[in-house]
């Protein structure tokens, strides 16, 4: 059990090592003020998303009633104009 906590703790440092020879990214200075000016935080980002998401189904549901409604003109449109064709012959 020792040999492996003393494996595993070297595997450890040696990331740590590692991970601290890696180059890190410096931005300059005006793309750093952009890239700050345009960050929105992750919760606005999920709130305006939900929100949209809720209009879409608001906006399907409407559609549906609109589309059962023009099927139900459509019927009355035709069975009008049946009427009128037996009328005129």
């Amino acid at each position: 059990m020792g040999s492996f906590l003393r494996t595993n703790a070297y595997v450890h440092v040696e990331a740590l090592e590692n991970r601290e020879k890696r180059p890190r990214v410096v931005l300059p200075p005006r793309e750093l003020r952009e890239l700050e000016t345009n960050v929105v935080p992750v919760a606005q980002l999920t709130e305006a998303t939900t929100d949209i998401l809720d209009k879409l189904e608001e906006l399907e549901e409407e559609e549906q009633e609109l589309r059962a409604e023009i099927a139900t003109d459509l019927e009355l449109k035709a069975k009008l104009e049946e009427k009128l064709q037996e009328n005129h012959v």
